[in-house]
């Protein structure tokens, strides 16, 4: 009987949540932020943004799953509403109750979102950009203003966990996750994630062994790539900079020389 009332609780929260969401064409950083404390006004409230390809999802995907409490994630909060909403340990609680609510936003500056404390996931430039410019949603036209927004994201005073120490090192794991609130068990440390359709380079053919996956050399299958080597032509002194203050694993003199 419990499970039924609470299901159907659910079921009204989502009409609503709905609801409110088409009331506007688009929803704006200032509008999810007083929908989210409205509608969760005890929830932990965490907002992570980052580029697409930067290794959202599988961070996100990370938290969810060393998670123990209720808990709600609105993937990709940007234009008119999350792309979808997922509800998680929350059988028997009633939605106001949540105790923590997910939130990400793609593709944006982080400084939209001061309102939340957010916190940006990000890549190593050369690598991201690989995986970037080989995804299905690239637009060139849009390529110059794609990597600005990279830049500031990372000028802006805004905490960052980097993908590629992520990925790399479980003693990283264990930091990030003590300071999100969760016990770090590298549950789905090896899954790929349907979110953003896979891999750019290998889909979801490495699910289940994602460790083994190459993405700290997506540069390399660049080499014959005339964009993407003019990117990073153009771009080499940022990128540097990048890389000596958040990337130091990195080498750009070993990619320039090999791609330029």
């Amino acid at each position: 009987m419990k499970e039924s009332f609470e299901r159907e609780k659910w079921l009204k929260w989502q009409s609503k949540i709905c609801k409110r969401l088409a009331e506007s064409d688009s929803l704006s950083p200032e509008r999810a932020y007083q929908i989210a404390s409205e509608e969760f006004p005890r929830a932990r409230v965490t907002l992570f943004a980052g580029m697409k390809r930067s290794g959202n999802h599988a961070i996100i995907n990370w938290v969810v799953q060393n998670n123990f409490e209720s808990l709600v994630y609105a993937n990709n909060i940007v234009g008119v509403g999350p792309d979808s909403w997922h509800v998680y340990d929350a059988e028997y609680i009633l939605p106001r109750m949540i105790d923590r609510l997910l939130l990400s936003v793609e593709h944006c500056p982080v400084s939209d979102y001061s309102m939340f404390d957010p916190i940006l996931i990000a890549r190593d430039p050369y690598n991201w950009l690989a995986s970037w410019i080989s995804h299905t949603h690239f637009n060139l036209e849009n390529l110059e203003r794609d990597i600005e927004v990279y830049i500031e994201n990372l000028s802006c005073d805004t905490p960052v966990i980097s993908f590629n120490d992520w990925f790399s090192h479980r003693s990283y794991r264990d930091r990030i996750g003590q300071q999100l609130g969760i016990v770090n068990t590298d549950a789905s440390i090896n899954g790929v994630t349907s979110f953003g359709k896979g891999s750019s380079f290998d889909k979801k053919s490495f699910d289940g062994k994602a460790q083994q996956m190459k993405v700290l050399q997506r540069w390399s299958r660049m080499t014959e790539n005339k964009t993407y080597r003019d990117a990073i032509k153009n771009y080499d002194t940022e990128f540097r900079d990048i890389c000596r203050e958040y990337f130091p694993d990195i080498s750009p003199d070993q990619i320039t020389k090999l791609l330029l």
